[in-house]
């Protein structure tokens, strides 16, 4: 696989796995089970847009194996973009509070670390890539193997935790099918 379709791969799968993680926090006070799916979907979709505009900024360095620091560079600026964007999701979803249900703030609380493991992975991810080795092309779209397998993972996992929420509690899963923010997260349940 070339660099270009490796790095291109990551960003596909960031974009999609945006589109299936969900959040929600446990610092801030209560809401209704509709105010906490509106601010969580909120927040998500900004933060998809975020990672998707950052991915299409990036494509076009990808394209350059000929100069393999300037490719780690706009990828470790990448990563970076996408940590902060993650922090800054984790804090929405936080300020959102448990929504009110029997189930919200067990809810909230494995959520909010749900995307803090991939807020960690992304910082993880930073770090890592700050040593990868440009030395030649094969060198560097390995590094770039490992970095994306850490962060894929955590996002599976986040997304999957949104989308098994319907499970626990009928009120957020009704809250979640009838927000119109939510609607492109899929299946809550």
């Amino acid at each position: 696989m070339s660099l270009p379709r490796a790095l291109g791969v990551l960003c596909v799968v960031l974009a999609l796995a945006a589109a299936g993680c969900g959040g929600g926090g446990d610092d801030g006070g209560s809401s209704s089970s509709d105010e906490w799916a509106s601010t969580v979907c909120g927040a998500l979709d900004d933060w998809g847009k975020s990672i998707q505009a950052a991915s299409q900024d990036l494509r076009p360095a990808m394209e350059n194996t000929k100069d393999l620091e300037n490719v780690k560079e706009k990828y470790t600026g990448f990563l970076e973009d996408a940590e902060q964007s993650s922090q800054k999701l984790v804090d929405e979803v936080k300020s959102a509070g448990p929504p009110e249900t029997e189930e919200g703030q067990a809810v909230q609380s494995e959520l909010v670390s749900a995307l803090e493991n991939v807020q960690r992975s992304f910082a993880r991810a930073v770090d890592r890539a700050e040593e990868l080795s440009t030395k030649d092309g094969d060198s560097l779209r390995s590094g770039v193997g490992v970095l994306s397998n850490d962060v894929e993972k955590n996002l599976q996992a986040a997304g999957a935790f949104f989308n098994g929420i319907g499970g626990r509690s009928p009120e957020i899963e009704e809250a979640i099918e009838e927000e119109p923010s939510c609607g492109q997260f899929g299946n809550a349940g």
